[in-house]
């Protein structure tokens, strides 16, 4: 009697999201350079730029998202936030107006 293989459960099917493809131009030289920095990494050109690119966004991401503070300015700026803001007449006039994007179209 001929085995039969059983499919798996729902919960073990792994799915993945749709792959989207990118492209990118460089010189021979450079292609040559990630080539020899894949084969470092015992991995393909592909996955090794993928990483290397998304590393980079991670951390340049996180750089751009971080605000670091000594802890004396770290006073001073709470200090400012808990200030109550002086009256600025202008900008309650300002807010007082009609936005633009409120007004019906014209055309």
């Amino acid at each position: 009697m001929p085995a039969t293989r059983k499919k798996p459960p729902a919960t073990q099917t792994k799915r993945t999201a749709p792959e989207v493809r990118l492209s990118i131009r460089t010189s021979a030289g450079q292609k040559e350079l990630l080539k020899r920095a894949a084969l470092a990494r015992n991995t393909d050109l592909s996955q090794f730029v993928l990483e290397a690119s998304l590393g980079e966004a991670k951390r340049l991401v996180a750089q751009e998202s971080t605000v670091l503070l000594s802890p004396a300015d770290y006073e001073q700026l709470c200090r400012a936030m808990d200030e109550v803001p002086a009256a600025n007449p202008a900008l309650r006039e300002l807010l007082s107006k009609k936005r633009v994007w409120d007004e019906p179209a014209q055309g």
